[in-house]
């Protein structure tokens, strides 16, 4: 019967914990759109609305003003010493990694990847 109200209580508490959480991340959810202030402190600092709305490309209709000003993604290149240490280590073909079965004892063969036939 304890047992029965521990597993009640701990369930009570999960589910509290759980609601805490969500009312929690509820309040911090991002801003549909720019503030007045900050729309206003950037249109003063030279900015336009064509910056933050565009029109053309693969954007258009979408109305996030943060994506907007970012429209594609940089492109990431790996620096030339990790290519370097890449096509240092490629792989050869590794036949002789393939041993037959020893034959003093048959029934113990090396731990190797199969060899191709």
């Amino acid at each position: 019967m304890i047992r029965a109200h521990a597993h009640r209580l701990t369930l009570a508490v999960a589910v509290l914990a759980v609601a805490l959480a969500s009312v929690l991340f509820a309040a911090r959810m991002a801003p549909e759109g720019p503030e007045a202030a900050s729309l206003r402190s950037y249109l003063a600092m030279g900015g336009t609305l064509a910056d933050l709305c565009e029109t053309e490309g693969t954007h258009h209709g979408h109305h996030c003003p943060v994506c907007n000003l970012l429209p594609e993604a940089p492109r990431t290149v790996p620096p030339a010493l990790a290519l370097r240490i890449d096509r240092s280590f490629e792989v050869v073909i590794l036949r002789g990694l393939g041993l037959p079965p020893q034959p003093a004892n048959p029934r113990r063969s090396p731990r190797a990847p199969p060899a191709l036939a």
